[in-house]
């Protein structure tokens, strides 16, 4: 990605915020939900809501994507984060999708959530948690 980038900019290290977020979260995309948990650029580099939304398309089709669970198209959903950029916000809603599992899943009296679905709330927790300090 870098070569073909090289020739629009003198430098590719003098790129946006973006592209540093791309570069950090590229390395992910194949690693297990536990190793992503414990990547040293959360937080830092990528924003704890885009991981955990990645991780909502690795649990089963009852753990609904935010917009679903808000009952948006993908269209809203981008015009959505593109009107909210903070990532207090981003958690909050997310944190209501997860809410909304959690009650289903209790409804059809299930006693089992998505083996994802733990490593999603603790990640949740603590990005709330550094959003608030």
């Amino acid at each position: 990605m870098e070569m073909a980038i090289m020739p629009l900019c003198l430098k590719v290290s003098d790129l946006s915020k973006s592209y540093r977020l791309l570069r950090a979260f590229r390395p992910l995309l194949f690693q297990s939900s536990e190793h992503i948990s414990n990547s040293t650029a959360l937080g830092d580099i990528i924003p704890y809501s885009t991981v955990i939304q990645f991780l909502f398309s690795r649990g089963p089709p009852e753990l609904k994507l935010p917009h679903q669970a808000a009952g948006w198209s993908t269209s809203r959903y981008s015009q959505w984060l593109d009107e909210h950029p903070s990532e207090k916000e981003r958690l909050t809603l997310i944190k209501g999708t997860l809410e909304t599992y959690v009650t289903t899943v209790k409804s059809r009296e299930g006693k089992r959530f998505a083996s994802v679905y733990p490593i999603m709330l603790q990640l949740l927790q603590t990005g709330l948690q550094k959003c608030s300090s």
